[in-house]
C-alpha cells in the first residue's frame, strides 16, 4: 500500500463527495466540447457556482441525474469545491490530448481529467468515475489502519479499568454487560465505555452499506494479554477497499490482498503471520 498523507485523505473525501453530487457514477451523453481545456474548466466552475442544472447538463451530459438523485447532492463539498477554487485555480497540462483542473492550496485535482478530441476538449466521466474510486478505496484503507490502532489503544483502556487486567473478546458487550469494548451508556453512573458508538458499525456482520469506513473489524482469538489482535477486510471487495489488514500486540500492522473478499475465516493468529501478509505503511 502506497504512503498516504492527510491531505490526500481531505482530498479523497472531496473528491468523493463532489464528484457525486456532480453526478460522476457512470457514462453520460452528449457533452458539450470546448475550444480550449480552460474553457471546459470555466464552464464547469460557472454551472457549479450558479446551480444551473441546464449548464451541468451541458458540461457533463444531459442524463448526468439518471446516475446520482438530484437529492443525493452535498452543498458542503460543492461549497468546498469553490472555496478551493477561489483560493487557486489551474489547468495543468498532462499530456497533448488532456488536462487536469487544479484547485485549492493543496494542489487537489478535479477527478474526470480533460480530454481532448477532434471536435475539442471535454471533461472524460468515465475516467473520473475510476479515478473516483481510486481515491475512496485510499480514504477507506487509510481509515482502515487509524481504526486498528484506535481498537488497540481501546483495549489498553478496557484492561486498566473494567477489565482488571484482562481484554475485551469483544468489540461491543452484550446487553447490561461490560464485556466488550463498547457498551450502552445506561446512566450517570454507567463507566466509560473505551469506544465511541462507532462500533456499533465495526462488527463483522455488519451490512455492507453501514460498514464503518467500508470496512468490518474483529477481534482475532485467542489474543495475548493485551488484546491488540484485530481484523480488518472491506465490506465490499474492489468497491470499498481492497487490502485486509491486521494488527498485533507490537502495533505492527499488516497488509493483504486477498483478491477476492474475505472472511473472518481467512486470518490467522497474529503472532503467527507468514510471509502473505507485508507490513503496511499508513
Amino acid at each position: 500500500m502506497k504512503r498516504i498523507s492527510q491531505n490526500i485523505i481531505r482530498q479523497a473525501t472531496l473528491s468523493v463527495g463532489l464528484a457525486t453530487a456532480l453526478g460522476i457514477g457512470g457514462q453520460v451523453f452528449a457533452q458539450a466540447v470546448y475550444p480550449t481545456a480552460d474553457a471546459a474548466a470555466e464552464a464547469l466552475v460557472s454551472s457549479i457556482a450558479t446551480g444551473d442544472q441546464d449548464k451541468l447538463k451541458h458540461v457533463l451530459g444531459a442524463d448526468f441525474h439518471r446516475y446520482v438523485p438530484r437529492d443525493s447532492v452535498s452543498q458542503d463539498d460543492v461549497y468546498a469545491f469553490l472555496a478551493a477554487w477561489s483560493q487557486r485555480h489551474e489547468v495543468v497540462g498532462t499530456s497533448e490530448t488532456s488536462a487536469a483542473l487544479v484547485v485549492g492550496q493543496h494542489d487537489w485535482s478535479f477527478p474526470a481529467p480533460i480530454v481532448k478530441s477532434r471536435q475539442g476538449w471535454r471533461f472524460d466521466v468515465r475516467e473520473g468515475a475510476r479515478e473516483m474510486q481510486h481515491r475512496r478505496i485510499d480514504r477507506n484503507e487509510f481509515a482502515a489502519i487509524q481504526t486498528l490502532q484506535v481498537l488497540c489503544a481501546a483495549q489498553e483502556r478496557y484492561r486498566s479499568s473494567v477489565g482488571q487486567g484482562k481484554a475485551a473478546e469483544r468489540i461491543v458487550s452484550r446487553e447490561g454487560q461490560y464485556d466488550g469494548l463498547y457498551w450502552d451508556p445506561a446512566g450517570q453512573s454507567s463507566p466509560q465505555s473505551p469506544l465511541t458508538d462507532d462500533a456499533l458499525v465495526m462488527g463483522p456482520d455488519v451490512p455492507a452499506d453501514a460498514a464503518l469506513h467500508g470496512y468490518r473489524y474483529a477481534i482475532l482469538l485467542p489474543a495475548d494479554e493485551t488484546g491488540c489482535a484485530f481484523a480488518a477486510w472491506p465490506a465490499r471487495y474492489g468497491q470499498s477497499g481492497v487490502n485486509s489488514f491486521v494488527i498485533g500486540r507490537d502495533g505492527t500492522i499488516r497488509e493483504r490482498d486477498f483478491g477476492r473478499a474475505a472472511t473472518i475465516k481467512d486470518y490467522q493468529r497474529v503472532g503467527q503471520a507468514n510471509s502473505s501478509w507485508t507490513q503496511a505503511v499508513p
